[in-house]
């Protein structure tokens, strides 16, 4: 059930990373033939990835050795991305099930070289499971501070007297310039 989610899920994340965007024409070929629970794992691989995308890409580019990550095949790196996904944030899914997976993934869609290619970075991935979540736990903290230090400084920099003119409020705020 979950591979084909899974194999449809890369589909699309491949067409992304390689052409900035997705057509809806793509996402309804490959999800008509979905059953509901496919179509639902399907969507929380998308929204995952493309959530967590920028984190999965940095723990990837750490553990691929003497590749910068934007040298890595882009099918390659569609593959680790869902599955160092479900590694990282989704429990009920066995490691071992994700790296086969993705394994598996690459030994149909790419390089004779990529199979083993992918199943050393997850390994790696999963052996710093517990440092890497930590990691995205702290960094997560930090852009919620980040967010709430903001907002207390626009909170702070809005007048509160009548120095901005009989007080009304300035036209960047609201939008209007007459």
């Amino acid at each position: 059930m979950r591979r084909t989610a899974r194999e449809n899920a890369f589909k699309i994340i491949f067409e992304k990373l390689v052409s900035g965007g997705t057509g809806k024409i793509t996402c309804a070929v490959l999800t008509r033939m979905m059953s509901a629970d496919e179509n639902d794992y399907f969507n929380t691989l998308l929204q995952g990835v493309g959530q967590n995308r920028e984190f999965l890409t940095e723990i990837i580019g750490r553990y691929a050795r003497g590749y910068d990550v934007d040298r890595i095949y882009k099918i390659d790196l569609s593959i680790m991305l869902i599955a160092a996904y479900e590694i990282l944030f989704l429990t009920d899914v066995p490691d071992k099930v994700s790296i086969n997976e993705a394994v598996e993934l690459a030994k149909v869609y790419s390089t004779d070289n990529s199979p083993a290619f992918v199943n050393g970075i997850l390994a790696s991935v999963v052996k710093d499971k517990p440092h890497i979540i930590d990691e995205y736990e702290e960094k997560k903290k930090n852009a919620a501070d980040a967010t709430e230090n903001e907002n207390e400084e626009q909170l702070s920099a809005k007048p509160t007297d009548d120095s901005d003119g009989g007080g009304l409020l300035i036209n960047e705020d609201i939008g209007y310039d007459g």
